[in-house]
């Protein structure tokens, strides 16, 4: 039940952040996450550039997904800390120029 509700938490507070971004997040009340980029080359490029940062995101593309629903896939897990929450957001807004 810790778990759980630790990992509710987490999802909430990820809704939060995505509240504060000027990303294009899908809508998700679970703990898989969607950014959409709208294209393949920067989903590569994201998840290349998050992993050399420590930061594991999968990159979905066609046929998994739509060619607008094109971007990264985060999972949340219980391990997860709001402060992991933090550097993602940090980094793609590093990243993608608006911080």
């Amino acid at each position: 039940d810790d778990r759980r509700r630790k990992l509710a938490d987490l999802v909430r507070y990820f809704q939060e952040c995505i509240q504060q971004s000027a990303l294009t997040w899908a809508n998700s009340d679970t703990p898989i996450q969607q950014l959409q980029l709208g294209c393949p080359d920067k989903a590569i490029k994201y998840a290349d550039t998050l992993k050399q940062q420590g930061i594991i995101c999968l990159p979905m593309r066609q046929p998994t997904v739509s060619s607008l629903a094109t971007g990264l896939r985060v999972v949340l897990n219980y391990h997860h800390e709001r402060s992991d929450i933090d550097q993602l957001f940090h980094q793609l807004a590093v990243f993608t120029g608006f911080w």
